[in-house]
Parts: structure tokens; C-alpha cells; sequence
């Protein structure tokens, strides 16, 4: 989905680890393997990061019109429906 090379993703997961907003769990069996969790800190930080993008969205859609606004939102929902059925994400 992200396209990014295995040391790329490493190195962001070390970082994130440093920062204490995700942990390493390893994989039973296979000693290659492990499962990044986000932390209680990592989520109170995706928290944060939404609500800022959406306050962001919401100042850039201010500058529409009403109708403009509805058809902006009917867009946005139809890519995101798009999205996550092309990806099999739960809704």
C-alpha cells in the first residue's frame, strides 16, 4: 500500500519505537518476524494528528459554498468507500 522499502519501514518503526509510540512483539517460531503494536502514547498521537487534519480539511472546505461542500463530501466518501473495498479494510 505504502510502496516503501523493508529498511525504510525499519527505520520509521525504530523511530516510532524510540519515541515510545509503538512496540515490537516477536512472532512465536519464527525469529524473523515481529508485530509492531501502537502504544497508548502512539494513539493518543494518531488522536491528535486526526483531529488537526480535520480542523485543517474542515478551514479548506470553509472556503466552498454549500453546494460546493456536498459535492466535496460526496467525493471524499465515495473514494474512501472505493478505498477500503479495493483494500479489504473493515469499515
Amino acid at each position: 500500500m505504502l510502496e516503501l522499502e523493508k529498511s525504510s519501514v525499519t527505520g520509521l518503526v525504530d523511530r516510532a519505537e524510540r519515541r515510545g509510540l509503538v512496540r515490537r512483539i516477536a512472532v512465536p517460531g519464527n525469529r524473523r518476524a515481529v508485530h509492531v503494536t501502537v502504544t497508548t502514547d502512539g494513539r493518543a498521537v494518531v488522536h491528535l494528528v486526526r483531529e488537526a487534519v480535520r480542523a485543517e480539511i474542515g478551514d479548506l472546505a470553509s472556503t466552498l459554498s454549500e453546494r460546493q461542500q456536498g459535492s466535496f463530501r460526496r467525493s471524499i466518501e465515495t473514494l474512501i468507500l472505493h478505498y477500503v473495498t479495493q483494500h479489504a479494510i473493515p469499515v
